[in-house]
């Protein structure tokens, strides 16, 4: 009889029989589910998890902490989700550490709305030893003039760079050996652009830009300027060089970064034809850049591309 099911026949016999083994009040089964949100699954999930929560006295031990996350906009399946995603938050003291860890995220985030919404995409913030690095991490941003509100938009969207110990000053880090010298506004973006790939990929893709007639000092500037064009693929920078390169006859450096977060068939290759349709004919058309026409949206190009037409 092998291990594993050993094991399950062990939990099995823990939930069969821990009626009997416990007290009703000290069950966190026994929680009214309309406090908690748990259905019988996910308190068997929970125990599986924190097999000592079956000691826990629920008037003094659980109960506290439904209430105060209820208080803060946590019921029902968000609340069930964030205890089954961070359980040992039922084991943290509301006096002693809830209250003020909601307090300093709430002078960071602004708002509990702000909170839930990082909770959500990480359920483990609440552990103190997170708590404890926030606030050099905005203080690193700061020190570079990124505004605060910024600030809470990336915490927000990558909430791990506020949680991890070095991997905020490792992205900024790569971006100054890069040599881009982003504006406060963008280096949020230059560093959630640059944190999804690794060195390697990074090098690889500059290096394929620069087999398509790009300079290093165009790749830096565009990236400055638009740092999240990097996250295209090299065959989407192949695919659009071919277009404006080799069949439209413009230079390298003259297309835009812009361009390749763009869909190709969908609007760069159908809005190039119009505009090469209309400069044939300078008579009916003054024919601008291709590349402030394609980026506008559907509206702004009939607009703009088709003034007396449309």
């Amino acid at each position: 009889m092998g291990k594993s099911y050993l094991l399950s026949e062990n939990i099995s016999s823990v939930f069969n029989n821990c009626n009997r083994a416990f007290p009703t009040a000290q069950l966190p089964g026994r929680l009214p589910h309309a406090e908690i949100g748990f259905d019988d699954a996910q308190v068997k999930n929970l125990i599986s998890m924190r097999p000592n929560f079956l000691r826990c006295d629920v008037e003094r031990t659980l109960k506290p902490k439904i209430q105060f996350f209820n208080a803060v906009g946590f019921s029902g399946n968000g609340l069930a989700e964030l205890i089954l995603r961070c359980p040992d938050v039922l084991r943290r003291s509301v006096e002693e550490h809830l209250e003020p860890a909601f307090k300093l995220l709430r002078d960071y985030l602004g708002s509990d709305k702000n909170i839930q919404k990082a909770l959500k995409r990480c359920h483990g913030l609440l552990a103190a030893n997170h708590l404890k690095i926030i606030e050099p991490k905005f203080e690193l941003l700061r020190g570079y003039g990124v505004p605060d509100k910024q600030i809470v938009k990336l915490f927000l969207k990558n909430p791990r760079f506020f949680m991890h110990k070095t991997l905020l000053e490792r992205n900024i880090a790569r971006l100054e050996n890069f040599r881009v010298q982003c504006s406060p506004t963008t280096l949020i973006h230059a560093i959630s652009s640059i944190a999804t790939m690794s060195p390697d990929t990074f090098e690889a893709k500059c290096m394929f830009l620069k087999s398509c007639g790009w300079s290093e000092e165009h790749i830096a500037s565009a990236f400055q300027k638009t740092p999240y064009f990097l996250m295209s693929s090299e065959s989407k920078f192949q695919a659009v060089m071919d277009l404006f390169v080799n069949e439209l006859g413009y230079e390298p450096s003259e297309v835009s970064p812009k361009m390749f977060g763009i869909s190709l068939e969908k609007r760069l290759r159908p809005r190039t034809q119009v505009l090469q349709i209309l400069r044939s004919n300078v008579d009916l058309f003054s024919f601008r850049c291709p590349f402030s026409n394609v980026a506008v949206t559907r509206i702004s190009f009939g607009y703009s591309g088709l003034p007396n037409y449309v």
